[in-house]
């Protein structure tokens, strides 16, 4: 046979207990791993509570534009028809001034006179109102 020896050498075992230094840094690592859960828990949490107040902003302000949008339109049809009303309006007076001028009815045309005044003091007093100035 050849020169092999039975193997006698015996491999002492590992201890299964570990040191107070290797206890306490398992410890503190199980306590660190604990903390890093709790941390990505939280920013788990503030991550959508940010999301919903980010929602929450933008159906604010779509809310707010389609207000103003509708508010606009409301007030283009108030000017449109403000405006027909007006229009009328003077084209009535011209119409009783030129029935007054043709009569001679002196009375009629002051009066006529007048409301005009009145009507183009009143726009003066809005334009005014409004900050424009011709």
């Amino acid at each position: 046979m050849s020169n092999l020896k039975p193997l006698t050498t015996v491999i002492p075992k590992a201890k299964a207990s570990l040191s107070p230094e290797a206890a306490m840094l398992a410890g503190s690592g199980v306590e660190v791993i604990g903390q890093v859960i709790t941390a990505m828990k939280d920013y788990s949490i503030a991550k959508e509570q940010e999301k919903t107040q980010r929602e929450h902003i933008q159906s604010m302000l779509e809310v707010g534009l389609k207000r103003l949008q509708n508010d606009r339109a409301n007030f283009q049809d108030f000017l449109k028809v403000k405006h027909t009303e007006r229009m009328d309006l003077y084209k009535s007076l011209q119409e009783g001034m030129k029935i007054a001028i043709s009569n001679g009815d002196i009375q009629m045309l002051q009066t006529i006179t007048d409301m005009i005044k009145f009507l183009y003091s009143e726009n003066a007093e809005l334009k005014m109102a409004s900050g424009k100035h011709e």
